[in-house]
């Protein structure tokens, strides 16, 4: 079996963990997930990590903010009236806003009587994450 390399097809089942070890993510209960070595199709520090190994191969990787969900970026939180959410929104949902005719994700982070914090930063961002990564194939 061939190494996998930059810009070949693979398809891998991962388990994220948090720096305290908590799992905040995985595939080992549902479909593996297939992208391109190398490339943009999941975050960067598990799309190079897969470079070098081969079919059935298990690695453990750190991950750093920069290379998964982006360090926090505080300008992307913002206090906005109760009012001008719906009305049964809960702490932790995510809508979508429309900044300068451009859809964006936000969370809504802190929920009070008159007033929510929405966030545009990623939930994970500003995390260092453990992946646990088995390559199934390699095309």
């Amino acid at each position: 079996m061939s190494e996998v390399r930059a810009g070949q097809a693979v398809s891998v089942h991962y388990t994220a963990r948090s720096s305290s070890g908590v799992v905040v993510e995985t595939s080992m209960h549902r479909e593996p997930v297939q992208f391109v070595a190398g490339g943009d199709g999941v975050i960067a520090g598990v799309s190079h990590a897969v470079l070098g190994m081969r079919a059935g191969e298990r690695r453990c990787v750190t991950v750093g903010p920069e290379q998964a969900f982006g360090i926090r970026n505080a300008r992307l939180q913002q206090v906005v009236s109760r009012r001008e959410l719906p009305e049964r929104i809960e702490e932790g949902e995510q809508l979508v806003a429309v900044v300068d005719d451009k859809e964006l994700d936000v969370w809504v982070r802190v929920l009070e009587k008159d007033h929510a914090v929405l966030d545009a930063n990623h939930p994970l961002a500003g995390e260092t994450l453990e992946f646990e990564i088995v390559v199934l194939r390699n095309d």
